[in-house]
């Protein structure tokens, strides 16, 4: 039994200790990220969901030294690691592990790596977590005072001992339990960006009930409403949609960006390994689309 003042209490200290959510937009109607809250991320593969959480990190670790911990489920350190350096010292590149070889920009990359050491970010692969570790994991939040965690490509993470299906409700209670802020990054959402968003649109995995808050990332390069008073496709810009605030269904809260601002790596020139020579009637569609090299394979 509690009195209702109890709780009120509670509201005012999680108001207390909201963080900067990374993007002035999503500051202004989110109101920043909260402990005990679940923010998702969801968009199409190369979106720009990696990049804004990387741009998050950024924000809490590097510019407020506010410890944070990555959940990496898709991705290796190496690989996150780069990506981080690539966004950090605005490298435009198809390949980020090029940051470790590339020597144009050497200098600048190893003094972020030393710049880094002293910051508080913490990594841990999912596949060394089971349902049995998260006493240790849960431990090790507290211990080192981390205030974030984020979940790349949570659509991918396994936790053995735990219910795929109800994936949504354990992040959810995670959060609420360690009093953190929580985001997690969702592939392949929605599937018609046009159309008005309802949750019956949304897999019926529980992230959609469970989440506080929902951030869509719409790569709008194939869309018509992209296209300039020129008649230009406007490649390089995204829309961010906040589909989902605190249980209400968002309702136009939307911006645009360029999408280099967002990205850390350039998908300007793409290969396409699979195209067959019996394909060669879309192969210049293709390369208008992407502004990409087709190879075709034998």
């Amino acid at each position: 039994m509690r009195h209702i003042k109890d709780g009120i209490n509670r509201i005012k200290e999680q108001k207390e200790a909201v963080l900067p959510a990374g993007v002035k937009f999503l500051d202004e109607y989110l109101g920043g990220l909260y402990p005990g809250e679940m923010t998702v991320i969801c968009g199409d593969a190369d979106d720009g969901k990696t990049a804004l959480m990387i741009r998050q990190i950024h924000r809490l670790a590097i510019d407020e030294e506010i410890p944070v911990m990555i959940v990496l489920n898709g991705m290796s350190e190496r690989t996150f690691l780069a990506c981080m350096a690539a966004f950090y010292c605005s490298i435009i590149t198809n390949d980020v592990h090029q940051v470790y070889s590339d020597n144009v920009c050497k200098d600048e990359v190893e003094a972020y790596w030393l710049m880094l050491e002293k910051k508080p970010v913490y990594f841990v692969d999912s596949k060394e977590l089971t349902a049995k570790d998260l006493d240790n994991f849960k431990q090790f939040v507290s211990d080192n005072g981390i205030k974030v965690l984020f979940f790349e490509q949570a659509s991918m993470m396994t936790i053995t001992g735990w219910k795929v299906s109800r994936l949504g409700y354990y992040l959810k209670q995670l959060a609420k339990e360690l009093q953190v802020a929580l985001v997690a990054e969702y592939e392949f959402w929605f599937n018609d960006y046009e159309q008005p968003l309802s949750f019956q649109q949304f897999e019926a995995d529980h992230f959609s009930n469970f989440a506080d808050n929902i951030i869509g990332i719409l790569d709008f390069a194939n869309h018509q409403v992209f296209v300039d008073e020129k008649g230009n496709n406007l490649r390089g810009y995204v829309r961010m949609k906040i589909m989902k605030h605190k249980g209400l269904i968002s309702s136009g809260k939307e911006n645009v960006f360029y999408k280099m601002r967002l990205m850390c790596r350039s998908r300007e020139r793409a290969t396409f390994y699979e195209v067959k020579m019996a394909d060669l009637d879309g192969v210049k569609n293709i390369m208008d689309t992407f502004d990409c090299e087709v190879i075709p394979t034998e």
